[in-house]
């Protein structure tokens, strides 16, 4: 494996949810703020545009809305994926140390 993070892995629904929630987390980490989930549709925003019509380089208006709508979906599936996954975790780990 010589790359973390490739042009084909970005071009899947997976890749993408996964740099979401990677670059939000991070974000949320030195930046934070009350509502996280905003830092989710920005990076969707990039992530999802930049691998499916910049680098591709289709800008037809089909493309950008579909992208557009994809960029809904992939925010959506990086916040669900923190909310289930995640912070459940959190907070055992928390209750287990403070109770």
């Amino acid at each position: 494996m010589d790359n973390f993070i490739s042009s084909e892995l970005l071009a899947s629904f997976v890749g993408c949810v996964a740099a979401v929630t990677a670059v939000t987390q991070v974000l949320k980490y030195f930046i934070p703020i009350k509502d996280p989930k905003w830092y989710s549709l920005g990076a969707a925003i990039v992530i999802v545009l930049l691998a499916n019509v910049i680098i591709p380089g289709d800008f037809s208006l089909v493309n950008i809305i579909v992208s557009l709508i994809n960029v809904l979906i992939v925010a959506g599936a990086a916040v669900g994926l923190f909310e289930y996954t995640v912070k459940p975790v959190e907070r055992a780990i928390k209750n287990k140390t403070n109770p």
